[in-house]
């Protein structure tokens, strides 16, 4: 789940809970929930990088801004937490179209840092403007999972992903009657 933690995170980790299901979660900087990123760990799942602010220009602005965003979120939520994680995912994953720099600018710097990136190759499709019904945010996972051996999976968690939020039960059902 990515762009947490919101108003939807506690919500969303009892559902997990009650599944017995694990997930990472690529955040970013927010004060306001900052109860999530140590429940999150408490509760054995993966509290991953997302950048400081997730604002596309900025992030992806220079070099310097880059190591910034990773290096601020991840001192933040060491101090939070206590953990120092080395997961991280690019806002509009790693073939992004919005970096003037290669992103292998960004990715040497990963690597230098022995930090690990993740991509997707199934998208629930929620991280577009437009609105997604219940329906279609299941629909898209589901019918992504099942073209892939191994599925890693798009999803968002953010006050304005509701309908993801609702989903979130229905495909753990399925997930789990395809055993």
């Amino acid at each position: 789940y990515d762009d947490g933690p919101s108003v939807n995170t506690d919500k969303l980790l009892n559902v997990l809970n009650k599944y017995g299901v694990k997930v990472t979660f690529f955040v970013i900087s927010n004060p306001k929930y900052e109860s999530a990123y140590t429940r999150i760990l408490n509760e054995g799942h993966t509290l991953a990088m997302h950048t400081y602010t997730h604002t596309y220009e900025h992030v992806y602005g220079s070099l310097d801004n880059f190591i910034s965003e990773v290096e601020d979120l991840r001192t933040y939520l060491k101090d939070v937490t206590g953990v120092t994680p080395f997961i991280f995912r690019f806002p509009g994953g790693s073939s992004n179209s919005v970096t003037k720099l290669p992103i292998t600018t960004f990715i040497k710097y990963l690597d230098k840092t022995n930090t690990v990136y993740y991509d997707w190759n199934v998208s629930s499709g929620d991280g577009s403007s437009k609105v997604l019904t219940v329906d279609e945010v299941y629909n898209n996972v589901i019918s992504g999972i099942e073209k892939n051996d191994v599925s890693v999976v798009l999803l968002h968690d953010s006050e304005y992903k509701e309908t993801t939020l609702e989903a979130t039960p229905k495909i753990l059902e399925k997930l789990i009657e395809m055993d």
